[in-house]
C-alpha cells in the first residue's frame, strides 16, 4: 500500500477537485483494475466501470499544530490498517483534510497493484492541472473508452 501526502497552498473548491479526480479516472483506467485469484490457475486482473471518486473531507483548521501533527499520524496509521482487498475495487481512496485558511493536506492511499511511483507523477500532473483547467483534453489511456470532458 502506497500513502502519498501533500500539502496544498491555495483555496480548493471541493466540487472542482472532486471533478478533477473523475477525470483522472477517466483517463488512467489502471485506477479502475481488480484482481482475482480464487479458483483459477493464475491471477487475474479486471477492469470495472469507471467508479465516481470518493472524498473524504475533514475540517481541521480549528487545531493546534500538534493536534494536527497527532490527528495526521493517527489517520495514517488507521488507513494502513484498513488496506485494500484485491477483489473489491477502486483500490484507491482519497481525503482532503483543511488544516488552515488556505492550506489542505491531501492523502491519496492506493494499492501498488494499480499505481508506481513513474505513473503516480503523471496521475497527479494531470490532476493538478485538471484542477486549473477543468476543461483542458487529456490523452485517454483507455482508447475503447470515451473520455468525459467534465
Amino acid at each position: 500500500m502506497e500513502q502519498v501526502v501533500f500539502d496544498i497552498h491555495q483555496e480548493i473548491d471541493l466540487q472542482r477537485f472532486s471533478e478533477a479526480w473523475n477525470r483522472i479516472l477517466d483517463c488512467h483506467t489502471s485506477l479502475c483494475l481488480g484482481f482475482t485469484w480464487k479458483g483459477l490457475k493464475e491471477p487475474r486482473q479486471f477492469f470495472v466501470p469507471t467508479p465516481l471518486a470518493t472524498i473524504e473531507y475533514n475540517d481541521w483548521s480549528r487545531f493546534s499544530a500538534f493536534k494536527k501533527k497527532e490527528y495526521l499520524d493517527m489517520f495514517l496509521m488507521a488507513d494502513r490498517r484498513l488496506g485494500f482487498s484485491l477483489d473489491k475495487p477502486p483500490l484507491f481512496r482519497i481525503a482532503l483534510i483543511k488544516t488552515g485558511i488556505r492550506h489542505y493536506t491531501c492523502i491519496w492511499s492506493f494499492h501498488h497493484c494499480i499505481a508506481d511511483g513513474r505513473s503516480m507523477v503523471f496521475i497527479l500532473r494531470d490532476l493538478f492541472a485538471l484542477y486549473q483547467n477543468p476543461g483542458l483534453p487529456l490523452k485517454n489511456r483507455n482508447p475503447s473508452k470515451p473520455i468525459s470532458t467534465g
